[in-house]
């Protein structure tokens, strides 16, 4: 009898040890994921910050469509007039624009706008991680950047070298500068069809109204617009227009689409069964 209750005891104690380490395993493996989308939301979110603050620091427009364009100029210039020592505003400002400087590897916008605050970038070290990046990640820059004024010295360069191409008369076979800025410009269009093709999978899937992903709320806004557009004719509508030419884009990239793109997108219906 002691040892049938003995070995209960210790078939129990053993069953309960293995599922105590089963449900440890899967709270461990849930917590993992969550500390993974925390992480990919918060690297978002700064990109965004980041993109926006590179925006904001140049735009002329006083009617700009960016998104949280004027809420940014706006504090910009409080920061840049602002003469009180413990202004709240302005702590936070200038946190963000030192991020910036060590994002962007420049101090150009923090010394525009904060001229006496400590500067994060060292101009010879910055060179030389400047010097460092793989051709790739410049490209993808210039791809993505809209900033007539940008003070990385490599956009500029293939910007200028693009321009040359597309304007001069000699052509590739006779000017070494047209003959560079053709694969450029082909390497150039492919990342910006990368992005249109991540953002539209994005924006078609994504729920969230306060999404800080660079332009995800105009693009759901234009496919929402397109779902309920009582316009007769799709053709007579700027904005439906405008979508169709992005989703055929897309699908001319992807030609099997997931299941869920598919139904988000305007004019599309998923396979059945799918």
């Amino acid at each position: 009898e002691e040892g049938l209750l003995g070995g209960d005891l210790c078939r129990t104690a053993t069953e309960s040890t293995t599922s105590s380490t089963a449900s440890s395993t899967e709270s461990s493996t849930a917590h993992r994921a969550s500390a993974g989308f925390r992480a990919d939301r918060r690297k978002a979110l700064l990109g965004a910050r980041v993109r926006l603050v590179d925006h904001a620091a140049y735009c002329l427009n006083h009617k700009c469509k960016v998104p949280n364009c004027e809420s940014m100029k706006r504090v910009l210039e409080h920061v840049s007039s602002c003469d009180q020592r413990q202004c709240p505003a302005c702590r936070r400002a200038r946190s963000w624009l030192q991020i910036h400087a060590r994002l962007r590897r420049t101090n150009a916008v923090l010394r525009k706008f904060c001229p006496n605050a400590t500067l994060p970038v060292d101009a010879d070290r910055a060179a030389t991680k400047a010097a460092a990046r793989s051709e790739d990640d410049v490209i993808a820059h210039v791809a993505l950047c809209a900033d007539p004024h940008c003070s990385d010295a490599d956009c500029v360069a293939r910007k200028s070298t693009i321009n040359h191409g597309r304007t001069c008369s000699a052509g590739p076979a006779t000017c070494e500068v047209c003959a560079a800025a053709v694969p450029l410009a082909a390497a150039v269009r492919e990342k910006r069809t990368q992005h249109h093709l991540y953002l539209v999978e994005h924006a078609a899937c994504c729920d969230d109204d306060t999404c800080a992903v660079d332009r995800c709320n105009e693009l759901k806004g234009l496919l929402r617009h397109c779902r309920t557009c009582p316009a007769p004719d799709k053709d007579l509508c700027d904005r439906c227009h405008l979508a169709d030419g992005l989703v055929s884009t897309y699908l001319r990239h992807r030609p099997a689409p997931p299941t869920s793109v598919l139904a988000a997108l305007p004019g599309c219906r998923p396979p059945p069964g799918g």
